[in-house]
């Protein structure tokens, strides 16, 4: 549920200028807007208000917020007051229209917050009955959504209870079980996707985490091969000239799994990601960093000629007298080496399969276990690893990806500024 208290307590704030004035004129006192206003400016990761000396002002480019903020408040009205209204069909066409208007911040604006306060239908209920909707089962619905099914039906009923009609009825026939949407739950769906989309157009026309007021930026990469590696040393860059790049600003360095990165960067939570992955989906941009060959890597490999490029017959002897060391499956690097194994053939006796690519790391320096890792200038240089050319090898590509719509925010083209500086990628043949 929106926070509705702290959203009029900003509008007030923002329609006078002042934290006195927004106070006299709500009848609380002053800290109480200020509490709002900062649990709100938290809530968005967001600063909404400059304070000066002269009072304060909005911080530039807030005004998305608010008119995002008042469509939703809107849509949600609306579907509201077309339930009371006997399940009449929901018209959304002059909804942004209307919005724009009561961003003028007439004497329409504090009247229709005060009446949203009432609003008992919220966004998170809505995108619920959008699942099961679309999924036809309850089960199916909490299952793609990673939450209990008792609480996806205690959800579906409030919805009911809330809107005062059923939305669905169970098949009672045939071996397809789940449910089938009453002319409530269609009236309901049809208005939620057009509310959904207008909510869409207008996070991709203002893209609140791309604003360049954001004083923090988020990015995501996968965790470190070691202190040596390509990527530490990329990051490293990143954090010395991000200062002269953005003085005001502030970073923040996510490392997790690329299925987590790549769901992080859908749900606009990270600007950007460093993930060695294939090419990502239509609406995405990237920028190649680095490619790195795939290598046989060991110890005590002693009856192999340093640097020359092992055969398959060996590497197939090697797999089958010592443990393979594998990472995590879906991650790009997996991807990359089973398919090399099943294109020629080869299937490991014993496998170890570990998250973190430093343990992968430094499993390879103990005799009993063998690896194919990317070939980074610290792996040739560190005496206790042993690599060797592979046949055909398989190219680790890195990259940075961000959204399409973000290439001209702020973070992204301070990443290409610092990207310019460093060395071309290179691909190595052997």
């Amino acid at each position: 549920m929106f926070d509705i208290k702290s959203l009029t307590y900003y509008a007030c704030a923002r329609q006078t200028g002042s934290l006195t004035l927004a106070a006299q004129e709500l009848g609380v006192s002053v800290s109480a807007i200020s509490t709002g206003i900062k649990r709100l400016e938290d809530l968005l990761c967001i600063p909404l208000l400059l304070r000066t000396k002269k009072g304060i002002t909005p911080a530039t480019g807030t005004a998305s917020i608010l008119q995002f903020c008042l469509l939703l408040l809107s849509g949600l009205h609306r579907i509201e007051r077309a339930f009371a209204e006997g399940n009449a069909p929901i018209d959304f066409a002059q909804l942004e229209e209307k919005t724009e208007q009561m961003m003028a911040l007439d004497d329409s604006l504090l009247p229709f917050l005060r009446e949203c306060a009432g609003l008992r239908l919220s966004p998170k209920l809505l995108f619920r009955f959008i699942a099961v909707y679309e999924q036809g089962s309850i089960n199916r619905a909490a299952s793609n959504l990673g939450v209990a099914q008792p609480q996806i039906s205690r959800q579906i009923r409030k919805i009911e209870a809330l809107l005062g009609t059923p939305m669905f009825a169970r098949k009672s026939t045939g071996q397809n079980k789940g449910l089938i949407a009453l002319r409530s739950g269609e009236i309901l769906y049809a208005g939620a996707v057009q509310l959904n989309g207008i909510c869409e157009h207008i996070l991709k026309r203002s893209d609140l985490l791309f604003r360049q007021e954001v004083k923090t930026t988020k990015i995501g990469c996968i965790p470190p091969f070691s202190t040596k590696s390509d990527l530490c040393n990329l990051i490293s860059d990143i954090c010395t000239n991000w200062p002269q790049l953005d003085p005001k600003g502030h970073i923040r360095i996510i490392t997790t799994t690329t299925n987590n990165l790549v769901t992080q960067l859908k749900n606009n939570d990270l600007h950007a990601v460093i993930i060695d992955s294939p090419r990502m989906a239509e609406g995405y941009a990237e920028r190649v960093l680095a490619q790195h060959p795939l290598k046989l890597a060991g110890n005590d490999l002693h009856h192999l000629e340093a640097g020359r490029q092992v055969s398959l017959d060996e590497v197939a002897d090697l797999i089958n007298n010592r443990a393979f060391v594998l990472p995590s499956r879906n991650t790009g690097l997996r991807n990359l080496i089973d398919q090399w194994l099943e294109q020629h053939g080869l299937k490991a006796r014993s496998l170890i399969e570990v998250d973190s690519m430093t343990i992968a790391a430094a499993l390879t320096r103990n005799g009993s276990f063998i690896s194919l890792l990317p070939a980074f200038s610290f792996l040739d240089d560190d005496h206790t690893i042993q690599t060797y050319p592979i046949p055909d090898a398989p190219v680790l590509v890195q990259r940075l990806v961000w959204k399409s719509e973000a290439s001209q925010s702020r973070p992204i083209v301070n990443l290409h500024k610092i990207m310019n500086n460093r060395p071309l990628p290179q691909i190595i043949t052997y």
